[in-house]
């Protein structure tokens, strides 16, 4: 029993570590990312196998594809990628090509390295690599466009930056703001259509009040969807965020 609650204290302490692009790679518009992660005795060894893991996931997904490196080092705190930002920048040795294939041969950059010693005394590192998309490359697309393409549907604009969730939020706030207003502007109509028929006072005023809330809710639900959709079209057209943070 003791063994076992030492174990989960070390698979705990290690996994409050582990850097969120493992699970959550970035994504860039001319760029794949893919992380790789690796044990050793010493720092050096595993951040040596945590690159030649994420490089083997590479030529995984690229049907073998030979994968050459292309980085000298790594500068912390400032931004390397001409697509998106990030907390790194790569000092290369040579011009990057942004098609990034000759032949059969895909060059790969690392983008970051994370490691640390755990209580067991195993050092754990973990490597994110990024390789050129090597189909349906596209540049970031304008604002102009951003903007036009959330005006037609909100949320549009967000998912062509990658910005999955918030195009998400938009789409489904404003949808939803206006289907309320729609629903609450028809039980208004209904409501004052039972006043009318209402043969008493009580339930003529009954009516009325359920009448003007339903329009009330119906005007501001109403509101709320333009100044969302307004949002929306503003965040569009906003310079992109980081690809993580």
């Amino acid at each position: 029993m003791k063994g076992l609650f030492i174990i989960m204290i070390l698979a705990s302490s290690v996994a409050a570590k582990i850097p969120f692009w493992v699970s959550t790679p970035p994504q860039g518009y001319e760029n794949q990312y893919f992380s790789g992660r690796a044990t050793g005795a010493t720092s050096a060894d595993a951040d040596e196998a945590a690159y030649l893991n994420a490089v083997k996931r590479v030529e995984e997904s690229h049907n073998g594809m030979k994968v050459v490196s292309a980085y000298s080092r790594i500068n912390e705190n400032t931004h390397y990628e001409n697509d998106r930002q990030t907390n790194s920048t790569l000092d290369l040795n040579e011009d990057f090509s942004t098609n990034g294939v000759s032949g059969k041969t895909l060059y790969v950059t690392q983008v970051e390295t994370y490691h640390f010693e755990s209580v067991d005394g195993k050092w754990y590192s973990y490597a994110l690599v990024r390789v050129p998309r090597t189909d349906n490359v596209r540049s970031a697309p304008n604002a102009f466009t951003l903007g036009l393409r959330s005006a037609v549907i909100p949320g549009w604009g967000q998912v062509k930056k990658y910005e999955k969730g918030k195009g998400f939020f938009y789409f489904a706030g404003t949808a939803g703001m206006i289907a309320t207003s729609i629903v609450c502007n028809s039980k208004s109509a209904d409501a004052h259509e039972q006043a009318t028929l209402s043969k008493t006072r009580e339930s003529i005023e009954f009516y009325n009040d359920r009448a003007n809330t339903q329009m009330t809710i119906s005007v501001s639900t109403l509101i709320g969807a333009g100044a969302l959709w307004i949002g929306n079209i503003v965040s569009a057209v906003h310079k992109s965020e980081k690809v993580y943070r």
